[in-house]
């Protein structure tokens, strides 16, 4: 089980993801969880987690793989998002919900500005 992660969604450009003191951090290929114990706050640790994963794995800026997985990752959590409950949410929770939401559409929209100047 992964240690909880420190996380701050801003409206930056870049987004700061540091894990807790001691987390190792080891790349793993996340597509998809519709995992239903998995709660918003969990999956906002994990989303954070598999972001600076993906982002240490695939560590070349200008990569076209990393532009790549990135964008499929982005795509696959929006996706899986979906599956989640809203109105059964507390309100934190529907908070959460769109914090994370907006994180990831954000951050595909940002991919989709660096491919238009490419």
């Amino acid at each position: 089980m992964r240690q909880r992660a420190e996380v701050t969604l801003n409206s930056s450009k870049e987004t700061d993801l540091t894990p807790a003191a001691g987390q190792k951090s080891k790349y793993e290929s996340h597509t998809c969880h519709d995992d239903d114990s998995e709660d918003i706050r969990q999956r906002i640790e994990r989303v954070s987690a598999d972001i600076s994963d993906i982002d240490q794995f695939y560590n070349i800026a200008s990569s076209p793989t990393r532009h790549s997985r990135f964008h499929s990752y982005y795509t696959s959590e929006l996706s899986s998002l979906k599956n989640v409950p809203f109105n059964s949410l507390n309100q934190e929770g529907k908070i959460d919900y769109l914090l994370l939401q907006n994180h990831l559409k954000k951050d595909l929209h940002r991919l989709s500005l660096e491919d238009e100047k490419k």
